[in-house]
């Protein structure tokens, strides 16, 4: 039934997911003028006009119109019309539900003449003239066509009578009427006690196309009126499924009690199948609880639901509040405009947007008028229950001459107490009391569920909450007064901008209100200005940037932006057109809009010389910044108490900015630590450098230059750090080593020379404090140093 296979996605907007419906129309339409019927080109003429009309309304509606047939056509000299008999064939998928017929007429009906103009110009363009003596068209489905009059009788009198005598009498012949008239009145009234109050006729049932989930209503008695037992209800519902319904009911009104199961009683729960188009669905005898409403005048509201968005409404002729017009009444009780409820089960009053008033409930109210009996012997009954009836003799017994029980005894009957205290000898053989009670306390105080939904189980699974749709624009009002509307102008001028807006957009979305989210002042340009040809030049932007500079040549003048949000509560567009609807139809009703608005303008002076409004869509809306901070001021003590028990976005921040700083304050410290190192082994070792410069002979800077490369190649040098790292010790020894003790190795070659051992000064008190370098020489014999060179005592250093 559907367009997508197993496994396939679907996407709710083109309810693919929905039954595809196929309905048929029979049309009669009504060519006045012509003198005849039409040939094969005239009604292919006709049928393709008429068609082309009809298919681009139903593409609006979502309809596909398939077919167009014209089946019959009679002629009517007395009225000089012909009537053509035409079958439409069409598919479609629900919801709405659209009532084929009624297009049709409303299509043909309302611009009949558009349609005789399309008609009469497609014949002369082929150069057929049937159509041109057509003075009218109109078209009436033949369900609702009346019938015309025969110009003569169906048929003539019979010969004979028709049905053959019988052939004896009757068993119980018919009583023979009283001489005189009766003086007493009738044993039972001439009212049966069950009623019946319909909301609709047929024929609006067929023309209703709107449906929600439930609807709210009041009933009343009549002000001189008895009390009355309500014992049935029927609605209208065009599905032929089964629907899970609730019925619930309360003393007095709905009004200030909606979206709250306080006071309400559920009287009807359970599932039942629709009747489907222009049928009533009963509710079945055996779920219903029978209520009361109190006479002379007593209310008493119901609220019908279903679970499923099958409940079919009656729009109301007049706009205004609910509970104030009567739909449909008898002598004995009246049932009111109410409110339609767009959502299951029962939205709170937070959700007004899911209501909508005035609506009228379509369906009956079955009621007994006389729930007490007899009543015509005892007068009207306001209240339940039903007053006692004397009796013709007491009900109770005359009293016995002696009393009926036995005469007390002297000991008791009952049995004796199980346990006797005053006879136990040990009490700590009873069961001692217990320490804590037995049960234990929950935690936390438990939630009591909200009321069920049906005595039984439903048979489809209750329906999303409804959540509202957001659409945002933002209109600019050319020639405002430079400040903000007050209060009181900004009510005038949504009071006419939200029913303009509204009304325009009807065929595609329903809007529930406009909020305003913010105001501000700027500068647009004017309207019109001279340009270098002296004529008139339109320079208002169309683009969503409206810009307020003042070029050379240019006026400007004081504009308003509204940033607006419209709540739409159902549509039948994608989401992302929907503010583009409301700006197109802004902008292609502009005009109208402005006479709306300079009728405000006649009173409050900011709207007066309004001469444009500009609109375009956003993506969406933020919060305004606000000249002071939201939060409250918090002191280190408060602070630090842990009174602030929130985690606002700001402490958050707060403690990760701290962190991080803690952590750079930590990373500065070991940075600073480990260039302070560094530098002073840079310090240490350009010391070291600086006095391997000076000759430790003379003591003066000696040259750079290293003693190095020997002859042969078999010889290596000494480094300077190595002379350094040497000398640097002289004076350090006293003249006598022995005072010292030194006995050690000191190296004086680097590990670059690739050479393991080094060189050792024997200071064992003989004197030597220093090297002649020119006297040493080193050799490489078995990998070890052997001096070559001679040593000089130095007494002098």
């Amino acid at each position: 039934g559907n367009e997508c296979g197993e496994g396939d996605r679907c996407f709710g907007n083109t309810n693919c997911d929905r039954e595809l419906k196929d309905p048929v129309s029979d049309i009669i339409f009504t060519l006045k003028g012509p003198d005849d019927i039409m040939e094969d080109e005239d009604i292919a003429i006709f049928r393709e006009v008429i068609f082309e009309i009809l298919a681009a309304i139903f593409a609006d509606l979502k309809i596909h119109l398939e077919e167009m047939t014209v089946t019959d056509q009679r002629y009517f000299s007395d009225s000089e019309s012909v009537e053509v008999s035409v079958i439409f064939n069409s598919k479609y998928r629900p919801p709405p539900r659209q009532k084929q017929d009624a297009i049709i007429e409303n299509s043909i009906n309302l611009q009949k003449d558009i349609v005789k103009g399309e008609i009469k110009k497609a014949g002369n363009e082929v150069r057929r003239w049937y159509f041109s003596k057509l003075e009218e068209i109109s078209a009436v489905s033949r369900e609702n066509a009346t019938k015309r009059p025969t110009v003569s009788p169906t048929g003539g009198p019979t010969f004979t009578p028709t049905d053959v005598p019988s052939s004896y009498p009757s068993a119980s012949p018919s009583a023979s009427p009283t001489s005189t008239p009766s003086d007493m009145p009738s044993s039972s009234p001439s009212r049966m006690h069950v009623q019946e109050v319909v909301t609709a006729t047929n024929n609006e049932l067929k023309s209703s196309t709107d449906t929600s989930y439930g609807v709210l209503f009041n009933v009343r008695t009549a002000f001189d009126g008895p009390v009355v037992l309500v014992n049935g209800l029927d609605f209208y519902s065009e599905s032929t499924e089964n629907v899970g319904y609730e019925l619930w009911s309360r003393l007095g009104s709905f009004k200030d009690f909606k979206g709250a199961y306080d006071g309400w009683d559920l009287i009807a729960a359970g599932v039942v199948k629709g009747a489907g188009y222009a049928k009533l669905t009963s509710i079945p005898s055996t779920t219903f609880t029978e209520v009361s409403i109190l006479g002379r005048g007593g209310t008493r509201a119901f609220y019908l639901t279903l679970n499923s968005m099958d409940l079919n409404y009656g729009e109301s002729e007049e706009s205004g509040i609910s509970d104030t017009k009567v739909v449909a009444s008898s002598l004995d009780l009246s049932i009111y405009e109410g409110e339609a409820v767009l959502a299951y089960p029962f939205p709170g009053p937070s959700q007004q947007y899911l209501y909508r008033s005035p609506r009228r409930f379509l369906g009956a109210i079955i009621y007994d008028r006389l729930p007490c009996k007899p009543f015509s012997l005892y007068g009207p009954v306001m209240e339940l229950p039903c007053v006692d009836i004397p009796t013709v003799s007491p009900t109770t017994k005359r009293p016995t001459p002696k009393p009926t029980t036995g005469s007390p005894t002297k000991a008791p009957i009952s049995l004796a107490p199980t346990v006797d205290f005053n006879t136990i000898s040990d009490p700590s053989a009873l069961d001692p009391p217990t320490m804590s009670p037995l049960i234990e306390p929950s935690l936390s105080p438990s939630v009591s569920n909200a009321p069920s939904i049906s005595t039984s189980p439903t048979l489809y699974p209750t329906a999303s909450p409804v959540i509202p749709i957001r659409a945002y624009i933002v209109a600019t009002l050319r020639n405002t007064l430079n400040r903000d509307m007050s209060d009181i102008e900004s009510d005038a001028f949504f009071d006419i901008f939200v029913p303009f807006v509204r009304e325009h957009c009807k065929q595609a979305m329903m809007i529930e209100n406009i909020d305003l989210w913010s105001e501000e002042q700027i500068t647009v340009d004017a309207p019109f200005l001279p340009n270098a040809n002296n004529t008139m030049a339109d320079i208002t932007t169309s683009t969503p940037a409206i810009t307020a500079r003042a070029t050379e040549g240019r006026r400007m003048v004081q504009a308003t932006r509204l940033t607006l949000v419209l709540q739409i509560s159902s549509t039948t567009l994608p989401l992302n057109l929907l503010g583009s609807m409301a700006s197109v139809a802004i902008e292609e009703n502009q005009a109208e809009l402005i006479t709306e608005i300079s009728t405000i303008g006649e009173i409050y002076d900011f709207f007066v010389n309004v001469d444009q409004v500009v609109s375009y869509v956003i993506d969406g809306v933020t919060e305004a910044p606000v000249s002071s901070p939201v939060g409250n001021e918090m002191t280190s003590q408060e602070w630090s108490d842990g009174s602030n028990t929130e985690d606002s976005p700001v402490q958050v921040g707060v403690v990760i900015g701290a962190t991080v700083a803690i952590l750079w304050i930590l990373l500065a410290i070991f940075s600073i630590g480990y260039l302070t190192k560094v530098r002073s082994k840079m310090n240490v070792k350009r010391d070291s450098e600086k006095r391997a410069k000076i000759d430790p002979l003379t003591g003066t800077e000696s040259d750079n230059s290293d003693r190095s490369d020997f002859d042969g190649g078999r010889r290596i040098g000494l480094t300077k750090i190595g002379v350094a790292k040497s000398f640097a010790l002289q004076d350090r020894f006293p003249k006598n080593g022995r005072e010292a003790g030194l006995s050690r190795s000191m190296p004086i070659l680097t590990r670059e020379a690739g050479i393991r051992n080094s060189l050792g000064l024997d200071l064992d008190g003989s004197g030597y404090s220093s090297i002649d370098l020119d006297d040493l020489e080193f050799g490489l014999s078995n990998n070890e140093l052997n001096p070559r060179g001679s040593m000089r005592r130095s007494d002098n250093q």
